[in-house]
């Protein structure tokens, strides 16, 4: 299956989208280079670190500057240690209730797929940079009309893994029983049966309801599932945006090579069980947010690409049954991402979503670094292999 064809951008384009990054961006480099200036007044000299060690005292990650114990390897990042030098470390954190000062309707921006033309990308970044969804209609008719049963895409599995050597540890998924709020193994064609006929506990004779969450692995998509994660890429909207390996204006496409990379995707989410709420371990994905912007598409049965769902980074959403998304990093949002991963420092050390995975400010400087230097070529010959 042919990869989805490479965009065909103009220099003028191309210099436009870098100085949009570049404007975007240096507001919030300046504040990065504030943070350290204000630790570099306490001490003469700092130790440079690696761009992907974190503090272990909020799990983000630590960009440059950074403080250590000479007799252990414990790391605290900027933040940290301007709050314990202020007396700011906090027991309780309070939040203030929905606030919606500035309400000035409540419509959303609905383009149909095959109307979008070059110049809906401004329409789009107007709503975009106010941190509203966009949701395109239409997508069905941007794709060869590949369905995404859950069934299909199983046979694909098998048919991919009779020409090739994948192991058959593949098709075993660890999926939640959202009744129980156990983890259950099972196999994959089982699995997808069961969501096409439903089934029921015998005992209790309540709806069986099972969530295979992420799957398959990012890295493993465009192998395991060739016709539709090209389809997916190809029909979707935007994709100086969107696209996740030539997108100008996505900016987690501009970490370098060998770089370790956040894993946004795509992969799919699927989950079955009863079409009410039943207030016991339904199958919805319970209200979150995401730490990156995410193009999503959803579906109550596992009809092919209908309507695709743009959620900017922070934004509040949910979804039930079957879910493909991709995430991408827009210049318009880096700074809720930055904001959230300072959010998420404060959740228990023991909570999963502690971990700082997005690494937003690496992110944030290697982008800033391309766009330097593409607009300032004579600035890339002394630059070194670190942003």
């Amino acid at each position: 299956m042919p990869q989805p064809p490479k965009m065909n951008i103009s220099e003028v384009n191309r210099i436009h989208f870098a100085r949009h990054v570049l404007h975007l961006l240096l507001p919030l480099l300046r504040k990065l280079l504030q943070e350290q200036m204000e630790e570099k007044e306490l001490e003469a000299k700092v130790k440079g670190v690696l761009v992907n060690e974190v503090s272990n005292k909020c799990r983000t990650s630590i960009v440059d500057f950074h403080r250590s114990c000479k007799c252990c390897p414990y790391d605290l990042c900027l933040a940290c240690c301007s709050e314990i030098r202020k007396g700011k470390v906090r027991k309780h954190v309070v939040r203030e209730a929905a606030n919606r000062k500035g309400l000035s309707g409540n419509h959303l921006y609905c383009p149909v797929a095959t109307g979008i033309k070059e110049d809906d990308l401004v329409h789009f970044q107007m709503h975009w940079e106010k941190g509203e969804p966009v949701i395109v209609s239409d997508v069905l008719q941007l794709t060869s009309g590949l369905s995404w049963e859950p069934l299909v895409m199983w046979r694909a599995m098998r048919d991919v893994k009779k020409s090739s050597n994948i192991k058959d540890d593949h098709f075993a998924v660890r999926v939640l029983d959202c009744l129980d709020w156990c983890q259950v193994d099972i196999s994959l064609h089982q699995f997808c049966l069961r969501y096409k006929q439903g089934r029921t506990h015998s005992t209790t004779h309540w709806p069986e309801m099972l969530k295979l969450k992420d799957w398959p692995p990012s890295n493993l998509f465009d192998q395991r599932l060739l016709r539709h994660s090209a389809e997916f890429i190809s029909a979707l909207p935007f994709p100086q945006y969107t696209d996740p390996r030539y997108g100008l204006l996505n900016l987690a496409v501009k970490l370098p090579h060998g770089v370790l990379k956040p894993d946004l995707g795509p992969n799919i989410c699927i989950a079955y069980g009863f079409p009410q709420e039943l207030g016991r371990g339904d199958s919805v994905t319970k209200l979150h947010c995401d730490m990156s912007d995410v193009v999503l598409n959803l579906g109550r049965s596992s009809r092919s690409l209908v309507k695709l769902f743009f959620v900017p980074a922070g934004c509040p959403h949910q979804v039930r049954n079957l879910k493909v998304a991709m995430g991408f990093v827009s210049p318009e949002n880096v700074g809720k991402c930055i904001k959230l991963t300072g959010e998420f420092r404060w959740l228990p050390s023991y909570h999963p979503a502690k971990m700082d995975k997005l690494e937003i400010k690496k992110i944030d400087l290697y982008a800033l670094k391309e766009v330097i230097c593409f607009l300032d070529p004579s600035c890339s010959e002394g630059s070194t292999s670190g942003a």
